[in-house]
């Protein structure tokens, strides 16, 4: 099962084709509109909609599904199966592109843990069958803790949510609190005109802590 943003990495396409009927495939059409033509993933001819197209030929069309929720359709994720038993996960912020594996500053997370792939397998599930009300699932609506032998513990929350608060108050928690220093990588911290994360970075601004991070723009 994958979750997919940006989908043009030719090695990986091919590697999905290969898995034929046993790939389910979620891919972002997320579009606007230049002088009344269409661009970004949504648009007939991007890469994304052609990467689709070649995987409903491979895999059959019912097992290839184009959302944006209300927005974007932002995950990066490979779940696993073993005897339709989800076993390991891949995910984090690395698109499945080449800009997102050779360019950009990226991490990948894999999760062996049987507990965490049910539950991205859950969240899969509850967004390929009906995208949109994944928002109002219990799944998008809480943090999950996940406690699994040997492992420390996680944390996971799954996008989109009704309220981004959701996901963001841990992270002005987090800089609020701190007592010492807040070091921070932040993509697009200079498109953030509101909310928790601004606001706290706002407040930090004013205070005696050290804060040190990068950010993709002045």
């Amino acid at each position: 099962d994958v979750f997919a943003y940006d989908l043009n990495e030719p090695d990986i396409v091919a590697q999905l084709e290969r898995l034929g009927a046993r790939l389910r495939v979620i891919v972002d059409d997320s579009a606007s509109t230049d002088n009344g033509i269409p661009k970004g993933h949504g648009a007939p001819g991007s890469a994304e909609s052609t990467a689709a197209q070649r995987l409903r030929v491979s895999a059959g069309a019912s097992h290839v599904k184009r959302t944006h929720f209300s927005n974007l359709q932002h995950h990066k994720v490979f779940i696993a199966k073993r005897n339709g038993q989800c076993f390991k996960v891949l995910a984090g912020s690395t698109n499945f592109s080449f800009r997102g594996i050779y360019i950009q500053a990226n991490n990948v997370l894999v999760f062996s843990a049987p507990e965490i792939a049910a539950l991205f397998g859950k969240v899969f599930d509850a967004a390929f069958q009906d995208p949109a009300a994944f928002k109002s699932n219990d799944l998008a609506s809480k943090w999950h803790l996940v406690q699994s032998e040997g492992n420390p513990p996680i944390h996971l929350c799954f996008s989109p949510h009704k309220s981004a608060n959701l996901s963001l108050n841990p992270v002005r928690g987090a800089i609020d609190l701190a007592a010492s220093s807040v070091l921070y990588s932040v993509a697009f911290l200079n498109q953030i005109k509101s909310g928790p994360t601004k606001e706290a970075f706002d407040r930090l601004m004013t205070r005696p802590v050290f804060s040190y991070g990068v950010v993709d723009s002045r």
